[in-house]
């Protein structure tokens, strides 16, 4: 799949900037939600810690012919990168995904569980028996549907036991980003 057939099944725009310079202005100019950067390592690990306000998932370039000569992406290899939406069980087919997974469930098994429970013992001054029981079973469909759930879900469902910094923390290192990841499990919401 080339680039140009990206842009057009997916109705996004495309923009190539020779340098971090020009990609900054475009960036500024355009105002996108989200950003895809393809670049060397050097150029694109300085592009995303930039770009902080704004979503980047982040592609290197191949450079069969040396630096900046003749650069190549392998997009079918990359489109397949897990996002919030992925379902935990795509997070198990990648190596680093398979780590990722390990890690996440058991975060979500001894921190995020149990404060759920400790935030449900709160309802028992609750009249309503139904909505009780309701909140207090949530954690445990949570842990059953786990790998059928994907981050986002887990997000919006855990009665604020995680942030969107930590689901976003889960997913960067899903994909191999650990230093971004570390930045997200780090960041508090505003």
């Amino acid at each position: 799949m080339t680039v140009k057939e990206v842009k057009e099944k997916y109705n996004t725009k495309i923009f190539v900037a020779t340098g971090g310079t020009l990609a900054r202005k475009i960036i500024v100019d355009n105002k996108p939600k989200a950003v895809i950067a393809v670049a060397c390592e050097r150029d694109l690990t300085s592009g995303v810690r930039e770009v902080n306000k704004i979503p980047v998932l982040g592609i290197f370039n191949s450079r069969p012919n040396g630096p900046c000569i003749d650069t190549n992406i392998k997009i079918n290899e990359e489109k397949e990168a897990l996002t919030i939406e992925s379902p935990f069980s795509d997070f198990k087919k990648t190596k680093k995904g398979k780590f990722a997974y390990k890690l996440i469930f058991m975060i979500y098994k001894n921190l995020v569980i149990p404060k759920i429970a400790r935030s449900n013992k709160q309802l028992n001054k609750i009249k309503d028996n139904n909505l009780r029981d309701s909140l207090i079973k949530n954690r445990f469909f949570l842990l059953s549907m786990f790998d059928h759930n994907c981050p986002r879900s887990i997000f919006m469902a855990s009665n604020g036991a995680t942030n969107y910094h930590q689901i976003l923390g889960m997913v960067d290192l899903a994909n191999g980003k650990y230093l971004r990841a570390i930045k997200n499990f780090l960041t508090k919401d505003k």
